[in-house]
């Protein structure tokens, strides 16, 4: 089971944030990123398309 006793036994402290707070601000960070490197290659195929005209 993942829960706050068994992390505060396994690591000796007990972590702020639950595991599933963990994943969500894991997934919300790794969805932003990919959202910046999508817009990053358009703006670059942009930028190409427009030195060829």
């Amino acid at each position: 089971t993942y829960s706050t006793e068994a992390a505060q036994r396994d690591l000796g402290f007990a972590p702020k944030v639950t595991p599933e707070e963990g994943m969500n601000e894991s997934v919300a960070f790794y969805t932003a990123l990919l959202k910046e490197i999508e817009e990053q290659k358009n703006e670059a195929k942009k930028e190409k398309n427009g030195k060829k005209q």
